[in-house]
This record gives structure tokens, C-alpha cells and sequence, in this order.
């Protein structure tokens, strides 16, 4: 299985969309990109942290901050890790960098290192 996007509907000469064998698509939809608006920044960023973790429940997805799949990726990582489970790409630098943005931002609390990577530094 297999899923893509085409965006950008101006420069539709260049999808590959009409070279599928349509025997093989399983679904097809149109859709529209969600984009958040300057009311999400004001009223919603600034406060997810205020509800995470209340009735044992942390919130997670692109809702939390931005509309990218780097944030909801992060974000749902992060929601693991207040439920116990470790954040496991602290080897990757610029995915460790999201990670603690997000932390920060949706759960005021900064990212720890744990202590197995920091023995690893100091060997």
C-alpha cells in the first residue's frame, strides 16, 4: 500500500497521477491542506500545556502546535514519554531538537537526557 499527496493544483502538469494504473488505487480524495490561523496561535498554543496530563490524558497531533508531521510525530513521542516510555531517536540531533521543542512547548518540561547516553559521552 502506498499513499501520496499531489499539492500545488497550479503546477498540476507535473503529477504523476495519470500514470497510475487505476485497477490498482485502492481510494482516492481530494482534500484541502488544514492551515492553522492566527486564533490557534493566540488561544490554543500558548495554553495545551495548561491541560496535559489532567485525567491521565496528554494531548498530541499538529493541533498542539504547528501543522506539520514533525510536530505531531514529536508530539505523540512526547505523550509516550509522559506515560513511561523512553524517547528513542535521542542519537538524532535535529529529531532530539523538535522533540524538545514540543516538550517544551505542549508540556513545559524540558527534554533529559538519559543517563545511559550520557555515560556513552563520557566513555
Amino acid at each position: 500500500v502506498y499513499q501520496t499527496i499531489f499539492l500545488n493544483r497550479e503546477a498540476s502538469d507535473m503529477w504523476t497521477v495519470g500514470e497510475l494504473d487505476q485497477s490498482k488505487v485502492i481510494d482516492s480524495a481530494w482534500w484541502v491542506a488544514f492551515s492553522h490561523t492566527y486564533k490557534h496561535f493566540r488561544r490554543v498554543v500558548p495554553w495545551v500545556w495548561t491541560i496535559q496530563g489532567r485525567k491521565h490524558t496528554h494531548y498530541a497531533g499538529s493541533w498542539t502546535l504547528f501543522n506539520t508531521h514533525d510536530i505531531a510525530i514529536s508530539s505523540g513521542l512526547a505523550a509516550a514519554e509522559k506515560l513511561g516510555a523512553p524517547y528513542p531517536f535521542g542519537h538524532n540531533a535535529l529529531a532530539t531538537h523538535t522533540y524538545k521543542t514540543v516538550l517544551l512547548a505542549s508540556h513545559l518540561t524540558p527534554y533529559r537526557q538519559p543517563k545511559e547516553d550520557l555515560a556513552a559521552k563520557t566513555a
